[in-house]
């Protein structure tokens, strides 16, 4: 009601009439998984909403940042919002209604088949300060903050060479270095390490500033060396996310202004970085080195770009821009509405055509090894939206998505309770699943993750898998990630 008030006496009638108009056709869906056990399927719904609401007003606000009135022209008007928020209202309304059916399907299976409660609320409150938990000492903490410190030290001298190299910069053709290490050592920087450091700053006491400003450090460096605002957003968010769930909120902003520059300063790497030649990047500059790049990028991020930036951390997700975007494509041009939707399962399955994909989202081709098209699974859906029969794909795509996350966390729920790991982490395992699933659906690196956690699930205890948790836990955890 302020946003409303406020834009009212801005003079920007339209952007509140989009505004109510998206209210309107996401509160069906929102009231629909309110009562949900799955906190994937809230995770999708309030994932969309809270994207459109973060981005449609800035989308309204600042018209001329909008660059493709040539291709997807767009008035501005209130009215013109209609066309994309009913159309993912909808399939968010269909996606809740599949969901609560199978839900109640799922509860009377685990009743009869699983030794465990379906609804992780009920494990999360075994913490690890409940018995059979440890709790992290000050002198655990410690030591984990140091092994955090040890890790950036020996990992960022790899991070010099691989940007000098061209290792991991999309866009940049890299040295052809034996044993697919070119591959190897992107995954491992922008993935791996991430992780390790998230699981690292799990068993810490979660309370220091200064823990939290050393990996926001790093996300900027991360953010440069590969060029990626991905891998920057995923060093801290870990920090970002217990900050939440521990209810610390000064810690949690302290955490979202390091993601928020680490994204703009990231952006502002890209234009000291790539040469752009005719809208085509054919190459790179990377004789400032990654410290001087680094430093020349914050050097340029300004209060405003700061602001803009914002906006565009929820763009990254599923941006207004992005579904209006979707919402025009004409799927024949990329192969029919089955092409899609065979796309959105793994994207080897089938080539939609990377010059037509480009040129029927953006107007435009990118290079090989850009992807700006179609990425989240709402822009996949309101892709298909245009085709005879549509409700088909509808249907489809809902099925598939709710499918996809119920069984994603089952199998994350029943994985935590067989290998006796703290119910804890039930929570950010499934926010960052689902949230992967959401924005990159079809991605190769999601579904094998999916298909391990399914795995896990359906088959006995593995010794060698709880012996493996147990040495880990002892190691950096002591007896915090699994009982001893």
């Amino acid at each position: 009601m302020m946003l409303t008030v406020v834009l009212l006496a801005a003079g920007e009638d339209e952007t509140v009439t989009a505004w109510w108009l998206m209210m309107i056709c996401f509160l069906p869906a929102l009231i629909g998984v309110h009562r949900s056990s799955f906190l994937s399927i809230k995770i999708v719904v309030w994932t969309a909403f809270a994207a459109q609401a973060a981005t449609m007003p800035h989308f309204y606000l600042v018209p001329e940042r909008y660059t493709f009135q040539w291709h997807r022209p767009f008035g501005f008007t209130g009215l013109e919002s209609f066309q994309v928020f009913y159309k993912l209202g909808f399939f968010l309304f269909v996606f809740a209604l599949i969901a609560k059916v199978l839900e109640n399907v799922i509860n009377q299976w685990s009743r009869r088949s699983f030794a465990f409660p379906l609804d992780a609320r009920q494990l999360v409150g075994q913490s690890q300060c409940a018995p059979g938990w440890k709790q992290v000492g000050r002198k655990t903490s410690f030591i984990n903050i140091g092994f955090i410190c040890l890790v950036m030290l020996l990992v960022l001298p790899l991070n010099n060479w691989m940007f000098e190299m061209g290792v991991g910069l999309t866009g940049v053709k890299p040295p052809e270095l034996p044993f697919r290490l070119s591959g190897l050592l992107t995954y491992f920087a922008k993935f791996f390490v991430p992780v390790l450091l998230a699981v690292l700053y799990i068993h810490t006491r979660r309370k220091s500033f200064f823990l939290v400003s050393i990996l926001g450090v790093y996300s900027v460096l991360i953010g440069v060396a590969t060029a990626s605002r991905s891998a920057a957003l995923i060093v801290v968010m870990a920090p970002l996310i217990f900050a939440w769930i521990d209810r610390r909120l000064m810690l949690f902003f302290v955490a979202f202004v390091f993601a928020v520059i680490s994204f703009s300063a990231t952006t502002n790497s890209r234009e000291l970085i790539f040469f752009v030649d005719s809208a085509f990047v054919s190459g790179g500059d990377v004789s400032l080195g990654l410290i001087g790049t680094a430093l020349n990028a914050l050097a340029a991020v300004e209060l405003s770009n700061v602001l803009n930036s914002i906006p565009s951390f929820f763009g990254r997700i599923a941006g207004f821009r992005e579904q209006f975007l979707a919402s025009q494509v004409n799927p024949d041009a990329l192969g029919g509405g089955w092409a899609i939707w065979i796309k959105s399962i793994h994207w080897s399955l089938i080539d939609l055509g990377h010059d037509a994909m480009h040129l029927e989202v953006l107007g435009y081709t990118v290079p090989e090894g850009f992807y700006m098209g179609l990425s989240s699974g709402y822009s996949y859906v309101l892709a298909t939206m245009n085709v005879d029969n549509s409700w088909f794909y509808l249907i489809l795509f809902s099925l598939y998505m709710t499918l996809f996350v119920m069984i994603l966390e089952v199998s994350i729920i029943r994985g935590f309770v067989r290998y006796a790991i703290n119910p804890v982490l039930i929570y950010p395992a499934v926010f960052v699943m689902t949230l992967g699933f959401v924005i990159s659906i079809g991605n190769p690196v999601v579904n094998a993750i999916w298909v391990v956690f399914l795995l896990i699930a359906v088959f006995r205890k593995i010794g060698a898998i709880d012996v493996a948790i147990k040495m880990f836990s002892a190691l950096v955890g002591r007896g915090y990630l699994s009982k001893q």
